[in-house]
């Protein structure tokens, strides 16, 4: 169990090696990119509903404040990225 601990990190005198994943995205297509303040307290369907509910609407507080509500103390990062592309 230990999710909190930092694998990799730059400024080591340690190789790095990346995690590199490759997604074809189409238009309509979303990805959230989240911290475990957010996705550590809230369920996938809590998650989908939020993005359904909020899609398009800059202003993410809506995540962050139901996180909250959930037990987060933690910190809490959300970007919602939407693929506008053919």
């Amino acid at each position: 169990m230990d999710r909190n601990v930092i694998t990799q990190a730059l400024g080591l005198d340690m190789v790095i090696n990346p995690h590199i994943y490759s997604v074809c995205l189409q238009g309509g297509d979303q990805v959230l990119l989240c911290s475990d303040g957010l996705h550590g307290y809230l369920s996938d369907q809590c998650i989908l509903h939020l993005i359904d509910a909020y899609s398009g609407d800059p202003d993410m507080s809506s995540f962050v404040q139901q996180a909250i509500k959930c037990g987060s103390k933690d910190n809490i990062t959300v970007l919602l990225l939407s693929f506008c592309g053919n």
